[in-house]
């Protein structure tokens, strides 16, 4: 009888054991914590898009839970000292707290308003590469004067940003400058025969433009690898 009851217990063990959710499984225990594998999930989740596939790799979660174990041996120190019972520490921790739900907010709003404007977001990124790449504009023409100033400016936004930047030559970029020079032409054109109101008003007080990554996608010159 004694056999059958502990036959049973472990019967039972390994079914519950087999039945969690690899969520649920336990990634690391540390001085009694449990960091499950939806902790280390969570922190993945955290990390900017073009980390997430890196962090796939065993290595890269090797990484990222050695992480999560050195955060919570602080944690469980700062109570051995009292530090999280400090009136003051336990402001700064809502304080925070509210900060992050905050901003996460901001972002599932922000998350909405994209995939409420899916289909409009796609028709912009797919029709503006079309008309940017089938256009080869064989029938404009550039002054080398404007490849030279357009190369010059290139050149000098490249040194202030990474002053140790290799700058490839002239000659190299050459063909996507010009590429690039006549298609911000065709754009100028495209807005001078449009009849284009702005309320400026709605925009407020003028600022310095300092760039926007989606134009300058579409207009700065892209690095060819060719060497100098």
């Amino acid at each position: 009888m004694k056999k059958i009851c502990c036959f049973l217990v472990l019967i039972s063990m390994f079914l519950i054991f087999n039945g969690c959710k690899d969520e649920d499984k336990v990634v690391a225990n540390v001085n009694g914590k449990v960091i499950s594998m939806q902790d280390l999930n969570d922190e993945i989740d955290n990390l900017p898009n073009e980390y997430k596939m890196m962090a796939q790799s065993p290595d890269m979660k090797k990484r990222i839970l050695d992480n999560l174990i050195i955060t919570e041996l602080l944690i469980q120190n700062a109570q051995k000292e009292g530090i999280l019972s400090d009136p003051d520490i336990q402001k700064s921790i809502k304080e925070k707290e509210m900060q992050i739900k905050a901003d996460a907010e901001m972002q599932i709003y922000s998350y909405k308003r994209q995939k409420e404007n899916a289909g409009k977001l796609a028709k912009r990124e797919v029709v503006i590469k079309e008309m940017l790449d089938k256009n080869n504009f064989k029938n404009m023409q550039v002054d080398e004067k404007e490849l030279v100033k357009f190369y010059d400016q290139y050149s000098s936004m490249m040194k202030q940003s990474n002053p140790g930047a290799k700058i490839e030559s002239y000659n190299n970029l050459k063909e996507d400058i010009k590429k690039t020079v006549l298609r911000q032409k065709w754009i100028e054109g495209l807005k001078s025969n449009a009849k284009i109101t702005i309320n400026e008003e709605l925009l407020g007080n003028k600022m310095p433009v300092i760039g926007i990554p989606d134009a300058q996608k579409n207009i700065a010159p892209p690095e060819t690898g060719k060497n100098k």
